[in-house]
């Protein structure tokens, strides 16, 4: 007579290889344990097992429970190592921390960082508690840019430069800084004689030119255009000073030259320039003050009204782009 062959129940067989594989791994975890220092953690469907070691005694110990995630930390732990009695003190979720909405990752502004919605909601080291979709990459408020700040033009995120007092622009940043000044003392014949030899100097050059038929008309405009390659405007300028003259007359018709020469600006950190000296017994200075948005300079010759400069500082300057 043949033998019934005997079938095993193939839930009890499951289960005595899970607890057969769990048996191996725990004593596979204290051999290990004991001669590392580590502890050893498994996960088994949504029940976690662990052997720890104390530090001291190096006594192992079997822990289990469910495996699932701890908030705020939003990490994948045991129940036991989220709780208040034995670890973080923290609040349990069964499953796991993509599933939890309060560990939802998101964009947490002003500072442009992909966080757990609960970070950025509370007090967990972030600069504000404002937030938009992650990634932060896709968001027009995390887009890279220009910050012009402290006098200082730095690449930086748009949230975080404006949430820190910086003004934001799109693109790169330009390398260095460039000023157009006009002189407020430029202008018609007369006032450009009288710089020379007074009123009554250019009343008598005015009659002299009229005898001989010859009147003319002068303009005479100067600017300084100057720029510097550091990061700060509080720092030398390397420019030049330009004057341009016009004249005109029925006979001869407009003719116009310009000049140019170089011209230093020597601002010191403060934002103050001064410089002094003598040619003859004419007394010269040339001075001024340089901020975020603006530079004044006065340029005296001892033998002329002062000339007062004035522009607004630019972002850039073409002298110092790599060629």
């Amino acid at each position: 007579m043949a033998k019934k062959k005997t079938v095993r129940p193939k839930g009890k067989k499951v289960a005595g290889m899970v607890l057969g594989g769990l048996v191996l791994l725990l004593v596979a975890g204290f051999v290990y344990g004991k001669t590392t220092g580590k502890d050893l953690a498994v996960r088994i469907g949504e029940t976690g097992y662990g052997v720890s070691f104390d530090d001291e005694t190096g006594e192992a110990d079997l822990q289990t429970g469910r495996f699932g995630c701890c908030s705020p930390q939003c990490e994948n732990m045991f129940e036991i190592e989220c709780s208040a009695e034995h670890g973080y003190g923290g609040r349990f979720y069964g499953g796991s921390c993509g599933e939890v909405e309060e560990c939802r990752e998101v964009c947490c502004l002003p500072d442009c960082k992909d966080v757990p919605k609960v970070w950025c909601e509370g007090d967990y080291g972030m600069s504000g508690h404002n937030w938009v979709s992650s990634p932060c990459s896709q968001q027009d408020e995390c887009e890279m840019g220009c910050c012009w700040i402290g006098g200082k033009a730095i690449r930086e995120q748009k949230a975080p430069c404006i949430a820190t007092g910086g003004q934001w622009k799109k693109g790169k940043c330009k390398k260095g800084f460039s000023v157009h000044m006009e002189a407020e003392t430029s202008g018609t014949s007369k006032d450009v004689y009288s710089m020379f030899a007074g009123g009554e100097g250019a009343a008598m050059i005015d009659a002299i030119a009229g005898a001989f038929g010859a009147t003319a008309t002068v303009d005479m405009k100067m600017w300084i255009d100057a720029y510097t390659c550091k990061e700060t405007p509080y720092t030398p300028w390397t420019g030049s000073l330009v004057s341009e003259t016009t004249v005109c007359s029925e006979r001869t018709g407009c003719e116009t030259e310009t000049d140019k020469s170089p011209v230093g600006l020597p601002f010191d950190e403060d934002g103050k320039a001064s410089i002094t000296g003598y040619a003859g017994l004419a007394k010269m200075s040339f001075g001024g003050e340089v901020n975020l948005e603006q530079m004044t300079y006065t340029v005296d010759y001892g033998i002329m009204e002062p000339m007062i400069f004035k522009g607004k500082i630019q972002k850039g300057a073409p002298e110092c782009e790599e060629k």
